[in-house]
């Protein structure tokens, strides 16, 4: 996702999720201290994680979830932006797969959990259609609703839960020192648009692509995203097995070099400048399947960094939040992670 600090953002190229400039050169402080404090709003079931530790516990946290995106939702719909249209996307999609693990159990089938996700399901469509019809009456004259990253359905899947194997990745981790040339938005564009403008299984792909994209892989900071996301589309467009090492092995690969990322981070405590390249961490780990990715106190702590209006602000003083620039690509990476979050507890509950 690109961020937006003002003025238009070239949008010939809308399938581009993560951009690799975002706070670029920011490194987490050591010896922080992440302390867990009640958000200013209130949440559907009690805050902690409670005592059972069993399915209330996970259908609460389903709940806290989707109501997470409900509220970044109300904020996005503000935001005439592609980041925010991909994230509200992306959190449908997974909504959608959490309503079909929850359905599956006959005891949930007219339950809160449920209604209240079918709720958040239509305000997402209203809100993603209503953002696809201004944009087609602004500057943009594509026909949106053919990008099919833009489909609710396209991010309809639970990837199979999985670990990243052998290795204390967290633990032992280490500053990564970048070694490849960062990729350029204009290289990685290309390629995701590639990818993604293909049939079905069709998989042709420019060697380029091939090579920047997987190949050459570096896995770190938002070039390492870039890269994440291509791997992942590509799994999603029956590519798979199209690569050499399979899509699997480089996938797994660059996950674990992402994980020790993602623990330097979480180790250091999260701050303004790490947040967002911490949940696109989180985000493409746990969408990928791989479960370390998506840990409860990081969940709990996404909800605490939404303010009341569902934002994500430049500030964690809520005093001054009037006179802060609401974080677009912060905020619409938060809504598409807590859609995974939500299907990933419901399919831990059933």
């Amino acid at each position: 996702m690109a961020v937006l600090m003002g003025g238009c953002c070239d949008l010939t190229v809308i399938t581009i999720l993560f951009s690799m400039n975002a706070f670029v050169g920011c490194m987490p402080d050591r010896g922080g201290v992440w302390e867990t404090r009640e958000p200013a709003h209130r949440m559907a079931g009690d805050w902690t994680a409670g005592e059972d530790g069993g399915r209330n516990r996970l259908l609460r946290y389903v709940m806290m979830a989707t109501e997470g995106v409900q509220r970044s939702a109300r904020c996005l719909q503000r935001a005439l932006d592609e980041n925010a249209l991909l994230g509200i996307t992306i959190a449908a999609g997974q909504l959608e797969y959490a309503l079909i693990n929850l359905t599956s159990s006959t005891d949930l089938e007219d339950s809160e959990t449920i209604r209240g996700i079918e709720g958040a399901i239509a305000q997402l469509e209203s809100v993603r259609v209503r953002m696809i019809e201004d944009k087609k009456s602004d500057e943009i004259q594509n026909d949106l609703e053919g990008v099919r990253i833009l489909h609710k359905h396209f991010w309809r899947f639970a990837a199979p839960k999985r670990k990243l194997g052998g290795g204390d990745y967290c633990s032992s981790f280490k500053d990564t020192v970048q070694t490849a040339e960062p990729l350029t938005e204009e290289e990685t564009d290309r390629c995701l648009l590639q990818i993604t403008q293909q049939e079905i299984g069709e998989c042709t792909l420019w060697d380029g692509c091939r090579h920047m994209m997987v190949e050459d892989m570096d896995c770190a900071g938002y070039s390492g995203t870039h890269q994440m996301f291509f791997m992942l589309l590509s799994w999603r467009m029956g590519c798979g097995d199209h690569f050499s090492p399979s899509l699997d092995y480089v996938l797994t690969n660059c996950s674990q070099r992402m994980y020790s990322q993602y623990c330097a981070i979480l180790n250091s405590a999260p701050n303004l400048q790490t947040r967002d390249i911490f949940m696109e961490y989180a985000l493409f780990g746990g969408i990928s399947g791989f479960e370390e990715f998506l840990k409860d106190e990081v969940f709990l702590h996404i909800l605490e960094w939404q303010h009341e209006d569902g934002c994500f602000y430049f500030t964690d003083d809520v005093t001054r939040v009037e006179d802060s620039e609401n974080s677009v690509h912060e905020t619409a990476v938060a809504t598409a992670l807590l859609g995974v979050y939500a299907q990933y507890y419901s399919l831990l509950s059933i």
